[in-house]
Parts: C-alpha cells; structure tokens; sequence
C-alpha cells in the first residue's frame, strides 16, 4: 500500500476576502467577507484565518453556507491592513495557530531528550469561591535564587504534547523545540519531523 501524501498548508480550506467592512468600533471590529475553495471541515464558530508568513488572526465565522461557500469572519485588529483579496488558510479552534507554525517550520531546532521532573514554585490564590489553593508553576534559574519563594523540588512532574496532548512523564523519550513546544516521540516522528499537518484532521 503506498504511503499516504502529507498534509501541507496548502492543503488547508482557503478563503479569499472580498469584501471588509471596519466598524471603527472601541474593540477594533472588522467583518471580513469572502469565499472558500471548499465547503468540507468548515464550521461556524471560533477560528483562524492564517497566512503562510506565520500572520494569524483569531475570531468567529458565521452566516456560512457550505452550497454557496460563503462566510463572514469576525475579528478585532488596530491598525488593520487591506484585506479586501488576501487569501487566508482556515483552521479550526481546536488548534492554535502555532501548532501549524511549530510543524511546518524547517527551521526550528528540536532536541531529543529524556524527559526529567523540575523544580516548581508553590503559590497560593484565591479561588472563584474564595478558598485558598495551591498553584504549582515551573520554576525559573531566577525563582531558584529567590529565597522568598516556596520551592517544590520536582514539583514539575510532566508536560503535555502539544499535538496528543498525552502526558509526558519522568522516563519518557520525547523532543523539545523552541522555546516551551513539547512533543511525544510518536507525534515527533509522524508530524513534526516530516512536516505533516495531518494531525488536524483527527479532531
């Protein structure tokens, strides 16, 4: 059996701007109308509208007709640029943008590792209810020599994939990228190392 294609950006549903209306509004409102390629993986809701420069915006799409193709997005920018005949990418909200970012990027660096436990600080807030709790936060090389905090050591016990969002504990077999990315070894070989967007459709 062949091996299945992978999934680009191109591959995403793309929608063309005809028309913006700025409502000049205390939020920045803008209505961005305009026509996608394909009615299929499309809903109603929040969203991102995405361009291949790593630019993003996040807002909501309505009065979408999956026969006619047609939309309205809704979203809040100062100083916004013309958007009347941009084309932008579509994803969903279950995604952020950066996950598209994070593994279509050639060059963000990536390093094998077994993942470890880190110190954590402890703090303590008010709930919505008004009790006291605890909140673990990992802990910085600075909060390390700040005798004024309280520091749990290997407080910090997992991280999450940010693709799977499955655990990764002490012991694992994992890759860091960038600055914070975590990825397991099994979403790193099927979509992180070969550029594969594919993850997306398995919402």
């Amino acid at each position: 059996m062949p091996a299945s294609r992978r999934k680009l950006i191109t591959d995403l549903p793309q929608f063309s701007i005809s028309a913006a209306r700025y409502w000049a509004d205390e939020y920045d409102t803008i209505d961005l109308t305009g026509l996608f390629d394909k009615s299929e993986g499309i809903r109603e809701g929040m969203c991102w509208l995405l361009l291949s420069e790593k630019q993003s915006y996040c807002g909501e799409l309505s009065s979408f007709s999956s026969e006619a193709r047609t939309g309205v997005f809704q979203t809040h920018v100062k100083s916004p640029p013309v958007f009347e005949g941009i084309t932008f990418y579509y994803l969903s909200a279950y995604w952020q943008a950066y996950h598209v970012w994070m593994v279509t990027d050639a060059n963000l660096s990536w390093q094998e590792l077994v993942f470890e436990s880190f110190a954590a600080v402890s703090d303590r807030i008010e709930g919505s209810d008004g009790q006291k709790l605890t909140r673990l936060r990992k802990a910085s090389p600075e909060d390390l020599c700040n005798p004024e905090l309280t520091i749990v050591q290997n407080g910090w016990d997992h991280e999450h994939c940010e693709l799977c969002n499955a655990h990764i504990d002490p012991g694992d077999h994992c890759y860091h990228g960038g600055a914070s990315y975590w990825v397991c070894r099994s979403c790193y070989q099927k979509y992180v190392q070969p550029h594969d967007l594919s993850f997306i459709d398995g919402i």
